[in-house]
């Protein structure tokens, strides 16, 4: 018998944010408390609906503010504060104000339906909610203890903008605890799920690396909706849809599975396109979507930074393309770029390079929470999923296991023995001219113009322009600004207090240019003798020189010996199975055994795929993993009498033990050994 999850598949056709109104994974979400003694909210890993936390509320002491009344003035148009609940307020009364948990809710088109949806939990000795928004609607309250139970408040919205309430179901002693989870505002339209699966084509979703090797750039994680428009909701002509108007590209799609009372998101992302199957007998569109990575298409521009760590790197880069800052899970990174900047060239490109300096087994993807991730080349010693093994999947035997096809490379071709990379060392030299403009510009009064400025090399320390010096004005007066100080481009803006002509233009600044070039050659002479010279293919744009040689003894460490790569397939055969399909994720380490390869070791997931058909009864992930290289046992220890001359073993240059390497707060000085 299969084990079968629900499905649901959304799109914010409208724009407003609602399906993210409250995951609680790094934030929370917006969400406040409020009243005359607040709540006290804080994220909690104790219970969850979707991913690993959600927001625990912790009810303070409500007492009505005088016997015989609620404490609250009677409103006429509030829900909650009638004749029968309310009192009436004297001159000199105050309300004493109940403990709520709000947050204002932005975006809402006036006369448009919505759905406020929230998961609850409420343990023993917990304190029951309802959900309402503003004095337009109110939800039952929750009634399930020890379990999730999902509060639903449907409202019309009269403004643009409503508050979102959480409240108690009765007045509280203090200390009660609630978990609510999984916040959604919906408008109609929005949940597809019914036209989606079922159809011809399965819903096929993967993410992860381009290849599954962890020296492979990463790509945007992607899908394919095949949509039922028999209706014609999706024909973009249509003004009787019921999302006329709003179809189009660039929208947020949401699809989830949720399985023994935990959801799991199988997708994030956008559309990007989309096309119309007319015919009778299809009468469908198709949707193609990619997830966040797919927004870093756009080329970029930056100012120059020195000394940055490559996670700070990547905030740039998203800073760059306007990424919410509070939607980010970005590590430090290893590797210090003494220079960095972006221009002309897409934010993928620049991701990738820099991840190429940070070094494998870096990636970034974006996660559950509608994250983007960064991992640097440290995360597989750090992170409990990619340490130690979380599941062991076999052939045959005990669950869970894997069905057929099975792929396995053997790995030859991807052997790496040599690691040859120039790294150019910049110098910033003197101020001087990196930019000479010879035309006259004539201006009205009030009438700007801009100049946009691009250096043979980049620069910093850019002056504005001084009048007198860098530029004339024989009539009127104007200002000018200067976009930025740094980078490889900036833009002047010329303004005219009034009617003015300009003559020339000069910007000047330190140009930073390369000095001198340095080889770093790492390599393994050992694997060169027994494979020939096979050499590291790729780059390392923005690592200094010791960085570089990290990098390329890692990689050299990892890769001198074969290392193959296996796909497994696994299929929603019965629990065990179906949790491996939805639980596991990129880096995460497995035990995989298979008989006919010798296959009996620990693999990381490089890249994830599903594919979901029949109404979701068929449900199978494939994992593309790399075997996980371990270091000899015993190591050769010269304090140890047990790992000396004749028993210990000369470990792997390059290759860092999560067992055994040094760790800032974890390790001792006598125990970790530096790293790379």
């Amino acid at each position: 018998m299969t084990a079968k999850a629900t499905y649901e598949i959304w799109i914010d056709w409208d724009g407003d944010g609602g399906l993210f109104a409250g995951n609680f994974e790094g934030t929370l979400d917006g969400w406040q408390a409020e009243g005359t003694t607040v709540p006290a909210l804080e994220l909690s890993a104790a219970f969850s609906h979707i991913s690993g936390r959600s927001m625990e509320i912790t009810w303070t002491p409500y007492v009505p503010g005088a016997t015989g009344d609620t404490g609250t003035e009677v409103k006429f148009d509030a829900v909650g504060r009638g004749f029968d609940q309310g009192r009436f307020g004297g001159a000199t009364s105050t309300d004493v104000l109940p403990p709520i948990v709000t947050k204002g809710y932005s975006n809402l088109i006036p006369g448009r339906q919505y759905s406020f949806t929230a998961w609850v939990y409420v343990p023993t000795g917990g304190e029951h909610v309802r959900i309402g928004v503003d004095s337009i609607s109110i939800s039952p309250a929750s009634s399930v203890l020890n379990g999730w139970q999902q509060l639903t408040c449907v409202f019309v919205a009269v403004a643009s903008q409503h508050t979102l309430r959480i409240t108690a179901a009765a007045n509280t002693a203090g200390g009660e605890l609630t978990y609510i989870d999984e916040i959604m505002v919906t408008g109609p339209g929005e949940n597809v799920t019914q036209r989606v699966l079922g159809l011809r084509t399965p819903l096929d979703i993967s993410y992860g690396r381009d290849q599954s090797r962890s020296l492979s750039s990463v790509q945007p994680g992607e899908t394919t909706l095949e949509i039922d428009n028999r209706s014609r909701d999706y024909s973009p002509d249509n003004p009787g849809s019921v999302i006329a108007g709003f179809l189009s590209s660039g929208k947020q799609v949401l699809i989830k599975a949720t399985y023994q009372e935990v959801s799991h998101v199988m997708f994030s992302g956008y559309l990007q396109d989309y096309g119309i199957n007319p015919d009778k007998n299809s009468r469908s569109v198709t949707f193609s979507c990619y997830d966040v990575l797919s927004k870093l298409n756009a080329n970029i521009s930056t100012p120059m930074y020195e000394m940055l760590r490559t996670g700070d790197g990547v905030h740039a880069i998203l800073d760059a393309i306007g990424w919410p800052i509070d939607k980010r899970d970005i590590d430090p990174g290893a590797t210090i770029m003494s220079y960095w900047w972006a221009e002309e060239q897409s934010g993928l490109e620049a991701l990738n390079a820099i991840m190429g300096s940070e070094g494998p087994p870096s990636i970034a993807y974006v996660d559950s929470a509608n994250n983007f991730v960064f991992r640097d080349r440290h995360h597989r010693l750090l992170y409990p999923a990619s340490i130690t093994s979380q599941a062991s999947i076999v052939d045959k035997g005990e669950e869970p296991m894997f069905s057929s096809p099975m792929t396995y490379d053997i790995g030859w071709k991807d052997v790496v023995n040599t690691v040859s990379v120039d790294i150019d060392q910049r110098q910033p030299g003197d101020i001087e001219a990196v930019f000479t403009g010879t035309d006259i510009i004539a201006l009205g009064a009030g009438e700007s113009r801009t100049i946009s400025i691009k250096g043979d090399s980049p620069f910093m320390s850019a002056i504005t322009p001084e009048l007198g010096v860098d530029y004339t004005v024989p009539s009127g007066s104007v200002t000018v600004s200067l976009s930025r100080d740094s980078g490889e481009s900036a833009d002047v803006v010329i303004t005219a207090i009034t009617a003015a002509t300009i003559n020339g233009m000069i910007v000047r600044a330190r140009p930073v240019t390369v000095a001198r070039t340095v080889k770093v050659l790492v390599q393994d002479p050992g694997s060169i003798s027994g494979n020939g010279i096979k050499s590291y293919d790729g780059d390392m744009p923005w690592a200094n020189v010791n960085d570089a040689h990290a990098v390329g003894s890692l990689i050299i460490g990892q890769r001198s010996q074969r290392l193959p790569i296996v796909t497994i397939t696994i299929k929603n055969a019965n629990p065990m199975r179906m949790n491996q399909i939805l639980t596991r994720d990129i880096s995460d380490r497995i035990h995989i055994v298979e008989d006919e390869t010798f296959t009996d070791h620990d693999y990381y997931i490089e890249k994830v795929q599903h594919s979901i058909a029949d109404i979701g009864h068929d449900h199978s992930a494939i994992f593309s993993c790399e075997r996980a290289r371990t270091q000899v046992s015993p190591v050769f220890t010269f304090d140890d009498s047990a790992k000396g001359f004749d028993d210990g073993l000369f470990g792997l240059d390059g290759f860092d033990d999560p067992a055994t390497v040094f760790i800032l707060d974890q390790s001792t000085l006598d125990t970790g050994l530096l790293g790379t």
